[in-house]
């Protein structure tokens, strides 16, 4: 397959993901709840931890995993995942107390073997994949079910969106139209024409929403400023995600969305970038 034909499979899938999630954001305005975005969201970050699982080796009992501590894992995500549908008036001690209840756990199930120093790795990332695909992937869910009123939440869930997955398309095909200078090791393929082009598009697009709807956003000027730094967020999301793959040394996290590099590079973007886009909303 040429790169050429590639790029053009991965644009088309793209375009068709896109479609498929502007047509669940459409079931729930046309319904008037948030329930198919937020069931798929929940079944994402639960794929995600799935295929963080057996990339790291946790799901597979290699490099000091178990099924134990893989099962405690997925259910820590669940538990992260599942806070914004009741939780919401305590919210942080509920995810304190979540922090503190998967740590535990992933201790005890190591610490008492014969095996602990070598169980140690696979307690690290059993760590490591619940606050990523938990608990900062669980913003999502805050940001969308968050709100004075139902198109207010539909609202924000959609300019979210579009602004953190813009930057990753912006930054992809500008990369690749006149992208020259490559200038990070971990991420060869990201481009300085991408990495400004991305902020631009940052900016450009929450100083849209602040002009048209301030009364659920910010001021466009503020706009401009928050999308910068959306911007730069998903970017270090994006950034997570190659460094994960690198220390693992693989090219695409799992196989569910080869084109993509799996769910990890579906969805990396939105780790960083959901809790300070949630924060800036509140503050």
């Amino acid at each position: 397959m040429s790169r050429l034909s590639a790029k053009k499979i991965r644009v088309l899938l793209g375009i068709l993901l896109l479609a498929a999630v502007g047509g669940l954001f459409g079931l729930d305005y046309w319904t008037e709840t948030r329930s198919a975005v937020s069931f798929v969201t929940v079944v994402v970050g639960l794929a995600g931890f799935w295929e963080f699982g057996r990339l790291s080796g946790v799901a597979t009992g290699q490099d000091g995993g178990s099924r134990s501590l893989f099962l405690w894992g997925l259910v820590g995500t669940g538990y992260f995942l599942s806070l914004p549908f009741w939780a919401e008036a305590a919210l942080s001690s509920y995810q304190v107390a979540g922090v503190f209840g998967v740590v535990l756990g992933a201790f005890v199930l190591t610490v008492f073997r014969f095996d602990f120093a070598e169980r140690f790795p696979g307690f690290l990332a059993v760590l490591f994949g619940t606050i990523l695909f938990g608990l900062l992937f669980s913003y999502i869910l805050l940001i969308y079910r968050d709100g004075s009123s139902a198109s207010a939440r539909l609202l924000r869930g959609v300019v979210f969106f579009l602004a953190v997955k813009g930057t990753d398309i912006v930054a992809y095909l500008i990369g690749s139209a006149v992208g020259r200078h490559h200038f990070l090791k971990i991420s060869p393929g990201k481009t300085l024409a991408g990495s400004l082009a991305a902020l631009a598009y940052g900016a450009a697009a929450l100083a849209v929403a602040g002009a048209v709807w301030p009364q659920h956003f910010f001021e466009w000027p503020v706009g401009i400023l928050f999308g910068i730094i959306l911007g730069l967020t998903s970017s270090l999301g994006d950034l997570l995600g190659s460094l994960i793959k690198r220390y693992y040394r693989v090219k695409d996290s799992g196989r569910l969305l080869p084109e993509f590099g799996g769910v990890l590079d579906l969805i990396d973007s939105f780790f960083f970038s959901a809790y300070v886009f949630w924060y800036l909303l509140v503050w």
